[in-house]
């Protein structure tokens, strides 16, 4: 026997514990073990229709909308091995036979804050019929320091239903799998509506996306520009000096025409610069970044979510960056202290000045004692040049150099300027508030682009200023970037960053990509633009909902609510969408026009009808270039044999044949079935 069977994520996984503990089998710390490695969810549920009893079959299996919504309550929520994974039985067969031998399980997967890495372990141990003590290794990286520390203090978990991490993730893998509802009803509306459409994808995250860039997209439509003219002072620095009003008020000094605003310049004059206040002032670096943000940023530069993702989890197996999905801002005492000798060497490589980083004890808004895996950061191994992380993906060195300026930024001194509060000596009501630099210690290093407080270097104030008539107009909206979604998906608190990263990722490549991107701004596919309106007014595409069901999710994690609660909100999210998506797809005529080529629904085959074998069917009219005659189906239906002329490619040809059914493709029919053909003729034309 042996203390531990070791359950890891994957092969790569399986590698870095087995480098800490010194080897996939042997002692450490006292006891025995073995690793095995899973290859992520070998594990799924079955499809709906093989959950259910056998009368309910036949409705969980269609797509038609008569059908739906599913009574969730007859679903005995069974799994099966994953049928993507050819290697999915082995594994379990190697896992089964392994834990036979084994005193204790220990779950090694991620720690990641879906709780996803738990609910891995626990498919297994359930599909192999574990029931002997169960422990987890929770660990914040790769690490061998990492790890081995996570073995030394394993914690035991009596049984799932006290494994917060595991009810968290299988409630949700619940929600969104009984989701999969919204998709059928969207993807048989918009169908029935005329539209071609392979799939019309729903869920919680990617529902909020599309109808928000859609919105979006819409207020730039029909923006219009709505000038106004107002007259405000600048002194020579290009400081500029205007009044503040109310919404009663802005009329007495904003107006809609040229000609006003001009005859109200005509009643100022220069005037002197009156310092009001002037104080100095700090400020400290900015927050770290998660992999969100990182993609956002790097956006611009025409990188996609899809390729910083995979690029940045190739480092991360190279431990040159930290964990990837993590959802801290901050991190750890000791994460910061283990940086701190390499701090010098990281700096070189990406070019930033040693000198600045002067502030290298830890500062409280940046290190917490909560962190599990800490913020995203470089790792602890340096590339030994920026030019050897190619391999990696066109993005690596981007991914690098943004990553390590982030976070040395942490180590220089804060930003300090001064603010000055001035108004005009002869109008005092025009003021201004000039921030000039006085050191930029921290923001030489890295600035996000956020930062109202950023002037230019050189900043000056005069000492007086001379009034001009300014123009301007009602804001247009911003395009959608990936740095918009981004702030507006974490002001709301949707997904997670890595969660948001892999979502974007999906929904904008393959034949059914709702989202293009192009230097970070998105527009929307023809089935985005579909997805999107179908959405309207519906729960899943509204981001209350969505905020409400992540933070149900996290109650249940929590032990502050039943899975069972959270489960059965699926069903009422459901049954509130389905009308409104029949209803909007009704309308996609005038919302989103005419079918084009692409999307335009192929003319549907002319059926026949009738009783066969006591079963109601239907079959096709024609079949290949011959049409049967209303006599004739009736024969057919009546089981009746049929000799017909057949115009083939090479002459008429004689063929029986009855009715039957029959299987195409995985899809099962009634049609014609050739029985005999004469002449040396082929069955099949």
């Amino acid at each position: 026997m042996i203390d531990y069977l070791i359950i890891a994520e994957k092969p790569s996984a399986g590698k870095k514990i087995a480098s800490a503990l010194g080897g996939m089998a042997g002692n450490f710390d006292g006891h025995s073990y073995k690793i095995l490695c899973s290859q992520g969810h070998i594990i799924e549920f079955k499809e709906p229709h093989e959950m259910v009893p056998v009368n309910q079959i036949e409705k969980f299996k269609s797509w038609s909308l008569e059908n739906l919504p599913w009574d969730s309550s007859q679903m005995n929520w069974g799994r099966r091995l994953n049928k993507a994974n050819k290697n999915a039985g082995s594994i379990i067969k190697q896992f089964k036979t392994a834990a036979k031998e084994a005193n204790a399980i220990v779950i090694a997967t991620d720690n990641d804050p879906s709780g996803e890495g738990e609910l891995i372990g626990w498919e297994i141990i359930n599909a192999i019929g574990f029931e002997r003590r169960v422990l987890r290794a929770f660990f914040e990286d790769e690490s061998i320091k990492s790890l081995q520390k996570a073995f030394k203090s394993l914690v035991e978990i009596p049984d799932q239903t006290k494994d917060g991490h595991y009810l968290k993730a299988d409630a949700r893998s619940k929600w969104d799998f009984l989701s999969m509802q919204l998709t059928r009803a969207s993807t048989s509306a918009v169908r029935n509506a005329g539209y071609n459409v392979k799939v019309i994808r729903q869920g919680r995250l990617k529902s909020v996306i599309v109808r928000h860039i859609f919105e979006q997209l819409e207020a730039i439509k029909h923006y219009k520009r709505l000038p106004y003219y107002e007259v405000k002072f600048k002194d020579q620095f290009g400081n500029t000096f205007s009044r503040k009003a109310n919404n009663d008020q802005i009329g007495q000094i904003r107006f809609s025409d040229k000609l006003q605003g001009t005859n109200d310049l005509q009643n100022y004059q220069p005037s002197d610069i009156k310092i009001m206040e002037q104080q100095k002032k700090t400020q400290s670096p900015v927050k770290l970044l998660d992999l969100a943000s990182l993609a956002s940023n790097l956006a611009p530069a025409g990188f996609s979510a899809d390729e910083v993702l995979s690029t940045y989890q190739k480092m991360y197996e190279a431990e040159y960056v930290s964990y990837p999905r993590t959802e801290d801002k901050k991190v750890t005492l000791e994460q910061f202290n283990d940086l701190l000798p390499i701090i010098d060497q990281i700096a070189m490589l990406v070019n930033v000045e040693g000198s600045l980083l002067t502030h290298r004890a830890p500062r409280k808004t940046h290190i917490t004692k909560d962190a599990a895996h800490g913020a995203n950061r470089p790792g602890l191994k340096v590339p030994s040049s920026l030019n050897s992380l190619d391999q990696f993906g066109k993005s690596a060195q981007s991914i690098y150099v943004m990553l390590a300026k982030n976070y040395l930024a942490i180590l220089a001194e804060d930003y300090e300027y001064q603010s000055v509060k001035a108004s005009l000596a002869t109008y005092p009501s025009f003021l201004a508030t000039i921030n000039i630099p006085i050191k930029r210690n921290y923001k030489a290093i890295f600035t996000d682009g956020n930062d109202d407080t950023e002037t230019l270097p050189t900043a000056k104030i005069a000492k007086s200023a001379e009034p001009f008539l300014f123009e301007g107009a009602n804001s247009k909206p911003t395009k959608p970037t990936m740095k918009w979604l981004i702030k507006f998906l974490e002001k709301n608190n949707v997904g997670q960053g890595s969660t948001r990263t892999s979502t974007l990722a999906e929904i904008t490549k393959g034949e059914n990509a709702m989202l293009v991107e192009k230097r970070g701004a998105y527009d929307l596919t023809e089935i985005g633009k579909l997805t999107a309106l179908i959405n309207k007014e519906t729960w899943i595409g509204a981001v209350d909902v969505t905020k409400t069901l992540n933070t149900s999710m996290e109650n249940v994690g929590q032990f502050k609510m039943s899975s069972k609660q959270l489960i059965g909100s699926a069903d009422t999210v459901i049954n509130h969408d389905l009308p409104i998506i029949i209803k909007n797809a009704r309308a996609l005529g005038t919302t989103f026009g005419t079918a084009k080529a692409s999307l335009a629904m192929p003319k549907a085959k002319e059926k026949y009808s009738g009783q066969f074998n006591q079963q109601k069917i239907e079959f096709a009219k024609q079949w290949g270039r011959y049409t049967f005659s209303e006599d004739e189906a009736k024969r057919l239906l009546a089981g009746q044999e049929l000799v017909i002329k057949y115009p083939g490619k090479k002459g008429t040809r004689m063929m029986s044949g009855k009715l039957a059914k029959q299987r195409y493709k995985g899809r099962k029919f009634y049609g014609f079935l050739v029985t005999e053909t004469k002449n040396g003729g082929l069955k099949n034309d």
